[in-house]
């Protein structure tokens, strides 16, 4: 290159330098928020339109051909200063749904301001500004939030990434994929935080729980309905802007609900060893209820993902477990309160159990769980069981029998509201015992049988010597119809005879009852 081509560069070096500085001057100005620049400024896109589309030599270090880049310099720096610089977000002294609102206020004013100022500029002011904003959002997405607020802030964007795609038309070098790798950070940000959420909530779910088993109380509520609120609350925040996030959720619900469900096992296994009887009712009645009410959250849920199919059978299990453990100790109670009184009906022919039977009531109602068909046929096979073996153990009380399994049995139909079809031993025994005809008494021992295959001859032979109507002869031929007899014992079916085994000693009318 001659001295000749190197002083023109130099000339023409300082001619764009001195456009650049005047061209930046201009700018300035306008975004400061001069209204009398429009022209000048579509002057100033043009040239910077013009110099992208110049070869210049590499020598001109300051050429034009870096224009754009000083442009967008300008511009952003401006941005950051003027409007981020002062909407800075401080954790704890600002409410963030409060800072979000305002930051989207203040950002559509200074869009729309600056589509009035910058003319054709615009275009290059937007884009500057949708970056800085994505650069603010990845900063502020450093804080340490809550899951509320993360949900805040996801949904949030979520809604500027729809405000941003409406600019799209008026940029040519709009990035639509700006937001997604955002997104995914924090989505998984906002899952962790959700499962944390869900931990504590069941962690604290779980503290009251055991906290009321150190006090039982009769009336009190049942927190694991907080359980379903707890887990829908996470799952629902999301559910408006990302099915992903949701599914994502749900399967973490299905781990901490397991993993609720387990430990909540392993304290009922220890607590109902520990009970003590004067609060078994209610603790019983408790465990019984929230069983049910686990069933109900599993169910609620969602259905359950195809990984997670052993976690379900596993809670099912546990919560079987569980249940067992209430009816077991629901039964024992039940038993403890009913033997004195019993004992007492047959001795004294009192009718004390009935208030035994009240309170079983309220109980069932304040449980709320007086129609679980479940636990009622079982206290109820507890109930009739232990009544018919205080009967064999006192067989000479026919006539109280006769009138004390009634009112039994009618107070277990209250109880149930006849929706609930219950076993009636009792009804058979009394038809035996009063039976008056060979033919009838024949007819009620063929259908007893049948319905209570666990009924042996043994005890057969009780009730019909007991039976004062029948002639010797009668029962007799009873007795040699029943020594025929073939019983066929349902596994699934409940027994009422099959532990109690009767012994005659001292005479026809004095018998052993005991129970296996």
């Amino acid at each position: 290159m001659n001295s000749t081509d190197k002083e023109a560069d130099k000339e023409a070096l300082l001619l764009y330098n001195e456009v650049a500085k005047e061209m930046w001057k201009t700018t300035t100005l306008a975004l400061g928020g001069d209204t009398k620049l429009h022209s000048q400024m579509n002057a100033v896109a043009a040239c910077v339109k013009w110099a992208k589309t110049q070869t210049f030599k590499d020598e001109l270090q300051q050429s034009p051909k870096i224009w754009d880049k000083e442009l967008e310099k300008l511009i952003t720096n401006h941005i950051e200063q003027e409007h981020f610089s002062t909407c800075v977000y401080l954790k704890g002294k600002i409410n963030l749904k409060h800072y979000l609102q305002e930051l989207e206020t203040k950002t559509e004013q200074n869009i729309e301001v600056h589509r009035s100022l910058l003319g054709d500029l615009f275009t290059i002011y937007l884009k500057s500004l949708i970056e800085c904003m994505h650069r603010h959002l990845s900063s502020l997405a450093m804080n340490d939030f809550t899951y509320e607020e993360w949900v805040q802030l996801y949904k949030w964007v979520y809604e500027e990434r729809k405000r941003v795609c409406r600019y799209q038309r008026e940029l040519e070098d709009y990035d639509p994929q700006l937001y997604e790798w955002w997104f995914s950070d924090m989505g998984e940000k906002l899952i962790i935080a959700g499962k944390e959420t869900i931990k504590k909530a069941l962690r604290e779910i779980l503290e009251k729980e055991i906290g009321w088993n150190t006090y039982p109380e009769p009336k009190h509520d049942y927190y694991f309905w907080d359980i379903l609120k707890a887990l829908t609350v996470v799952t629902k925040a999301v559910e408006p802007v990302s099915p992903t996030l949701v599914s994502k959720l749900e399967s973490l619900c299905w781990d901490e609900v397991h993993y609720f469900v387990t430990r909540y096992d392993s304290f009922i296994q220890k607590k109902v060893n520990e009970s003590s009887l004067g609060n078994q009712v209610y603790i019983a009645l408790r465990i019984v209820k929230n069983c049910h009410i686990l069933r109900n959250t599993i169910e609620n849920i969602d259905i359950a993902p195809e990984n997670k199919n052993n976690l379900n059978t596993e809670m099912k299990n546990c919560i079987s477990r569980c249940e067992a453990k209430g009816l077991q100790l629901s039964c024992a109670t039940l038993k403890s309160k009913l033997k004195e009184t019993f004992q007492n009906h047959f001795t004294k022919n009192c009718s004390e159990f009935e208030n035994v039977f009240k309170h079983l009531q309220s109980g069932l109602e304040d449980a709320d769980i007086h129609k679980n068909e479940m636990h009622l046929k079982t206290i109820h096979h507890t109930a009739v069981t232990l009544y018919i073996q205080y009967f064999f153990v006192h067989p000479k009380t026919v006539g109280i029998f006769l009138v004390g399994s009634k009112t039994l049995q009618e107070t277990f139909e209250y109880l149930v509201s006849g929706k609930i079809q219950l076993d009636n031993p009792l009804e058979y025994m009394s038809d035996i015992l009063s039976g008056k005809d060979l033919e009838s008494t024949k007819t009620t021992i063929m259908y007893f049988s049948h319905i209570h295959p666990d009924i042996r001859n043994e005890h057969l032979k009780v009730l019909l010597d007991l039976n004062g109507n029948l002639s010797s002869k009668d029962k007799t031929h009873l007795l040699n119809c029943i020594e025929s007899r073939k019983a066929d014992v349902n596994e699934e079916k409940m027994c009422f005879f099959k532990d109690i085994k009767v012994k005659m000693f001292g005479g026809t009318l004095r018998y052993l009852c005991c129970s296996g």
